[in-house]
């Protein structure tokens, strides 16, 4: 009897039933998702459909990439024994990886310190995923960015493992809601390569994991997260594709994650080619399945005819095969793929409301990183745009560049809506990495015009897949931010800052915009600049929103999520240290007038903070009180008040330090608690936010999880309160 079929029985009865009748090549089938259509289609013309999923590509169009799902999904329901439904993957850091809307990249959302907006962010990538046909996405990312030469800073919610577990377990939340799968990587520890190069080894202790990397995880798979993606690295040797002890031990059994693990692209390959832990195909099968990888993609190297031989001959276990499509199968119940009929299509892309939400998280992105007196602009200024992010929009990776170019909004495009094009004039001054005397003097000449001047800079991420979407006006098509290309120096290129000097020169005001996909060392472009506004990669209305910013339509509300060194030198770089570490002993801090102990010629703290973020709205901090409400709780209590003459809102953070721990060392402090609140003109408002026992939780030098006892020190923008647990 066909009981998978009949939607009145439970869903573990009919996975078992389904399972029950498949074969093992259709267990295998399951175990593979497929990318290539043209392979694929050969595949199906031959009767055979070795997979279970389909990625979908960007690079084709939209109408032909509709068209061959529906045909795929077709055959697949209709003609294959079983009629078992595929599963379409697709990419959703910051957007579907369509022609959808593209919000802002991660880590500017980060610097929103608003959960509930990327929830609703998330919602909004769902509901353009699931009226696109696409069933699960490859998003949220978890990693922590601790290490900023990496190109996938870009891609992170920044530092802080608290700050990363509020804002992906709402982007779970969001994304589940439209019933479409939320991927979990990259598991575990994956934000700290050695040399900042992309799929590099990972030096981390096990209780650093644990207390650092491990907590998003943890929170995202109580958030109900579908699915996981292991990450490409190895951590002490073993890499993660095969690692039984963080994969199964804590993964499965301490976390009690059920859903379905899928390989990073190629990670099951890389066992046996790139990371040598495999002498062939099958071996790389071996320790995948019993890591308890349920799905390889994108080819069937480790899970391929040798594997099915294996499993055949019993050299592997059947049940590790049906434990794998189990979960496969029981997700594809639950997103209601036997159930209901799929369809795709391009009804609900774009939509207004997805371009006002765009914008919205484009506002709460910016940071405000310097203003002596600068801005706002007044509405009857003479603005120069200069530099190579001024007419060149930089999305970031995983998202794609859409097939009306007329959504993307430059910074140039968005100063002139504000102030008249007749008021607006515009220079090149260089390209990202290379400039010409030509581009520089078109720059000074706009600067003669102007009574302020915008430089435009940044870093190339407009990226996906293996190919770089070039300058429109350069021939050079480098790309320097993004998956795998990582840099080894975080300073603007040298023609950029060549071009904040000469500007700087004219003795007209300097507006710095940095368009980056991860934090700079830009002490020296800082010291020259009257304010400074790091934009990240702000989507679609990015552009729109620096004009209105500018002119002070726009209050900038944005915290930095990642900490800003002081120079390659000064890595890494997080305010999360140990009490112990940067030159704690000595604090001797030097300079090349007056060399110190910690370091000889400057100091070893950031230049710019996690948290740091300025405004046109002055709030005052005016008291932090702490209260016990039960054994483990205490309640802050922050007196703001909003010393301006309009409304805005304030990201409260509080910090919090335990001042000695049980055999180990304690941090200088930590985000425990935070929260977005709105603060009308000239007003005073009382924000309560709780510490509970999770807050004073760390790990052991015995690797068990302990709450603290003793005494702490909650930190509130300068203030500070102490407390007894």
């Amino acid at each position: 009897m066909e009981i998978y079929k009949d939607k009145s029985y439970p869903v573990e009865e009919r996975v078992k039933n389904l399972l029950s009748l498949m074969t093992v090549e259709e267990k295998l089938a399951q175990m593979h998702i497929r990318q290539d259509y043209k392979d694929i289609e050969k595949s199906i013309r031959k009767g055979k459909m070795d997979f279970g999923g389909i990625y979908g590509s960007p690079r084709i169009s939209v109408k032909k990439q509709l068209s061959r799902m529906r045909a795929f999904q077709k055959y697949a329901v209709e003609k294959t024994r079983l009629g078992i439904p595929l599963l379409f993957y697709g990419e959703g850091i910051h957007g579907f990886n369509q022609d959808t809307t593209v919000f802002p990249q991660c880590i500017g959302m980060a610097s929103s310190f608003n959960p509930a907006l990327i929830e609703e962010v998330a919602a909004e990538i769902g509901k353009e995923a699931a009226s696109f046909g696409v069933n699960q996405l490859f998003a949220p990312n978890l990693d922590l960015a601790r290490e900023p030469r990496w190109g996938r800073v870009q891609e992170t919610y920044g530092e802080d493992p608290y700050l990363v577990s509020e804002m992906t377990s709402a982007y779970v939340k969001g994304l589940q809601s439209q019933n479409v799968a939320a991927t979990v990587k990259h598991y575990l520890a994956h934000g700290s390569p050695e040399n900042g190069l992309n799929l590099s080894t990972v030096h981390m202790g096990e209780r650093e994991i644990r207390e650092l990397s491990l907590p998003a995880f943890e929170k995202c798979i109580r958030s109900g997260a579908m699915a996981l993606m292991p990450a490409y690295h190895d951590l002490d040797g073993v890499p993660m594709h095969a690692n039984k002890k963080w994969m199964v031990e804590v993964l499965r059994k301490e976390l009690n994650f059920g859903g379905v693990t899928v390989s990073d692209w190629g990670g099951v390959s890389f066992l046996k080619n790139l990371c040598g832990a495999a002498k062939d195909g099958l071996e790389a099968g071996k320790l995948a399945i019993a890591a308890e990888v349920d799905i390889e993609a994108p080819d069937a190297v480790g899970y391929g005819e040798e594997f099915k031989a294996a499993v055949e001959r019993g050299e592997v276990s059947e049940k590790a095969l049906d434990r794998a499509v189990e979960r496969i199968l029981t997700l594809k119940f639950r997103l209601g793929l036997f159930d209901r009929d799929w369809k795709c299509g391009t009804k609900g892309l774009n939509t207004a409301r997805s371009l006002r939400l765009a914008k919205k998280a484009a506002e709460q992105s910016v940071v405000l990183l310097k203003n002596d007196g600068a801005l706002p602009f007044k509405n009857t200024m003479k603005i120069a745009v200069v530099g190579p992010a001024a007419k060149n929009v930089q999305l970031g990776g995983y998202c794609r560049y859409p097939e009306d170019l007329s959504r993307l909004v430059s910074v140039y495009d968005g100063i002139s809506a504000v102030a008249g094009k007749e008021n607006v004039f515009y220079g090149a001054g260089c390209g990202y990495f290379k400039g010409t005397d030509e581009q520089l003097c078109d720059a000074l000449e706009a600067c003669e015009k102007a009574d302020a001047v915008v430089v435009a800079c940044g870093d190339k991420g407009n990226f996906y897949g293996g190919v770089g979407w070039g300058d429109e006006e350069q021939t050079d098509t480098t790309v320097s931010c993004g998956e795998g290309f990582d840099v080894h120096d975080l300073r603007l290129p040298e023609c950029q800052r060549k071009l904040v000097s000469a500007v700087k020169a004219t003795g007209k005001k300097v507006i710095l915009i940095l368009a980056t996909g991860r934090p700079s060392v830009i002490i020296d472009e800082y010291e020259k600049a009257d304010a400074v506004l790091q934009t990240w990669y702000l989507g679609f209305k990015g552009g729109e929103v620096i004009g209105e910013i500018l002119f002070g339509k726009t209050n900038p509300t944005g915290k930095l999520a990642v900490s800003f060194p002081r120079s390659n030198g000064h890595l890494p770089c997080y305010y999360n240290y140990g009490i112990n570490c940067k030159g704690a002993l000595y604090r001797s801090y030097g300079s090349e007038e007056k060399p110190g102990r910690s370091y000889v010629f400057d100091k070893p703290d950031a230049f710019l903070p996690f948290g740091f973020g300025l405004g046109y709205v002055p709030v005052e901090y005016k008291s932090v009180k702490t209260v016990k409400e039960g054994e483990n709780t205490v309640r802050v209590t922050v007196t703001l008040k909003n010393a301006g003459d309009r409304d805005t809102e304030e990201s409260v953070l509080v910090f919090l330090r335990s001042k000695s721990r049980e055999g180990v060392v304690p941090y200088v402090k930590e985000l425990k608690a935070f929260t977005r609140t709105k603060i009308k003109a000239g007003k005073e408002k009382r924000v309560n936010l709780y510490l509970d026992e999770e807050s004073f939780t760390y790990i052991g030098a015995d690797l068990k999880k302990k709450v603290g006892k003793g005494d702490y020190t909650v930190f509130v923008n300068g203030l500070s309160a102490d407390f007894t647990l």
